[in-house]
């Protein structure tokens, strides 16, 4: 019966973890499974215990006051409802499913069964059918786990290594394929983190094994992949006269200062998607930026600081610094997973919006719920020889 409610308290995780980034309605599908997990699970909790099970720690406070905000936000500025249904899923799981301990075996089973299914997806359907989802945000998510899983390669016993070794050449090959300059540059931070964390550590064998497997994996893909070539001979002949409508870096710098030039006028809470009106006139003699392919600044807190005030921005960086305090309190230098996690989506937020994307963001909530529950003890996961 515990093992039966177990599987049951882990289907939203497992739905996040490999089919969010299959579909694009798959952020419908989670609040289903989780309010179907939620009753199965309380239902027989109930009938086993005589109480429903509810959780009111620090992580479930914080995500019902977001919640709480993001309704309003979706209230007053009309924004689409696929972030608030994952933010309100992920607020349910932390208040009424059981938190499963993570360990470093259940961290590599889910990245073993995440670099499986994204590499699946990506084979069988085959790179050119299935851009439609965004290929920033599946590169976001598969340059994750390929930091987790060298985060494995680094553990003992053998299992854990061979498990991270294997997950990291299979998510390889979804992530170039999916990959552009700013996802490539936070697994590349991400990896540079871990290999200096492990020589902290005094396990210079470690950071050799991470840094010879991730070249020799990651370079001749690189070097193969035509679309990520062109990105990268793009910045290498970078000419500041040159804007186009792919936002590319000459025009990103001119949407971080029309960005942060609008703010002062609604600081609080935000323009919203009543933006474009805005931007509209600072761009009318830039004829290069097409806005109406416009859909974020191409930075985590300057889009966030526009359309959801001061009050988003705080989110935001209250996702990010959390890891990192948490690292420096009780981690430091050992190793932290959740850290590199962070790394990824802060490198990845300096051109990209993955904490605004309901499917990154849930990912990155799903993890922050797994490693900061009360029933989860953090030393379960340094780095140990």
């Amino acid at each position: 019966m515990n093992n039966a409610l177990r599987s049951v308290a882990l289907l939203p995780v497992l739905f996040v973890f490999t089919a969010m980034f299959w579909y694009v309605d798959a952020t419908k599908d989670i609040i289903l499974i989780t309010l179907a997990s939620i009753a199965i699970y309380q239902i027989v909790y109930f009938r086993a215990h005589h109480q429903f099970h509810f959780h009111w720690d620090w992580i479930s406070k914080a995500l019902v006051i977001i919640s709480i905000y993001y309704i309003f936000s979706k209230e007053y500025h009309g924004f689409s409802s696929s972030t608030l249904r994952v933010v309100i899923s992920i607020t349910l799981c932390s208040l009424f499913l059981a938190r499963p301990k993570l360990s470093k075996s259940m961290l590599a089973g889910l990245v073993a069964l995440s670099a499986v299914s994204a590499c699946l997806y990506y084979v069988l359907l085959g790179s050119d059918n299935i851009w439609h989802l965004n290929r920033i945000n599946f590169a976001t998510y598969t340059a994750t786990i390929a930091v987790l899983s060298l985060y494995l390669v680094a553990q003992t016993p053998l299992y854990f290594k061979l498990t991270g070794i294997t997950s990291f050449i299979l998510v390889s090959f979804p992530f170039i394929g999916a990959s552009s300059r700013g996802p490539l540059l936070a697994l590349t931070v991400a990896i540079s983190v871990l290999i200096l964390q492990a020589l902290f550590e005094k396990k210079p064998k470690n950071a050799l094994i991470i840094f010879f497997l991730s070249i020799s994996v990651l370079t001749p893909q690189v070097l193969s992949n035509s679309f990520l070539s062109h990105k990268l001979n793009q910045v290498s002949e970078y000419n500041e006269n040159t804007s186009n409508k792919d936002y590319s870096i000459h025009s990103r710098l001119e949407l971080w200062k029309a960005g942060l030039s609008i703010i002062p006028s609604a600081p609080l809470l935000g323009h919203g998607y009543e933006d474009k009106p805005l931007l509209q006139e600072r761009f009318e003699k830039h004829g290069g930026l097409d806005l109406t392919v416009l859909y974020h600044y191409h930075n985590q807190v300057i889009s966030s600081w526009v359309r959801d005030g001061l009050i988003g921005v705080v989110i935001v960086i209250g996702f990010l610094i959390v890891p990192v305090v948490h690292y420096v309190r009780h981690f430091m230098p050992r190793t932290d997973a959740m850290l590199l996690v962070c790394c990824v989506y802060t490198v990845s937020g300096l051109t990209d919006v993955p904490l605004s994307n309901a499917s990154t963001l849930s990912f990155y909530l799903c993890c922050l719920l797994l490693y900061y529950s009360n029933e989860c003890r953090d030393e379960n996961l340094r780095l140990k020889s």
